[in-house]
């Protein structure tokens, strides 16, 4: 018997950062309490079974959705920094986190914007944390 996971509607809704190496990714939860992203999809798609559309049909629908409703930030790591926006090339051109920008870097990158979609849907991702330093934020420690 699996064990139900109770999710955090704050992270669903603001997002849950993403490390792909040289950049990160804010990604809110496809679903739970984010509803706008779940009509966004049916908007984009006509239907809730993406499945069954033509490849790129369900390409722009998916980009669409993660642009819109899913993504909530992007930066790249600059000098083990990071910074906020999207590389666009190996110059060190760094352009706003924008949905146009957002779009073109997934146009560009088709298996990345199919890997945020899926993993927008992860559950476990979005799981209610019931310390610090499970939900990432650093430990106060007592006086």
């Amino acid at each position: 018997m699996t064990e139900a996971i109770t999710t955090d509607p704050k992270r669903e809704l603001e997002g849950v950062w993403n490390d792909y190496g040289p950049f990160q990714v804010k990604l809110a939860r496809l679903g739970g309490a984010n509803e706008a992203a779940v009509r966004e999809l049916a908007l984009q798609s006509g239907q809730f079974n993406i499945d069954k559309m033509k490849p790129n049909q369900a390409d722009t629908a998916i980009r669409q959705v993660l642009v819109r409703c899913l993504i909530k930030g992007w930066q790249t790591r600059v000098d083990d920094e990071w910074r906020d926006g999207i590389a666009i090339n190996d110059g060190g051109t760094i352009l706003p986190a924008s949905r146009k920008n957002m779009l073109r870097r997934l146009t560009d990158w088709p298996q990345l914007a199919h890997a945020l979609f899926q993993n927008s849907q992860d559950v476990q991702t979005y799981a209610a944390k019931s310390t610090p330093y499970e939900s990432g934020e650093p430990a106060q420690l007592e006086s």
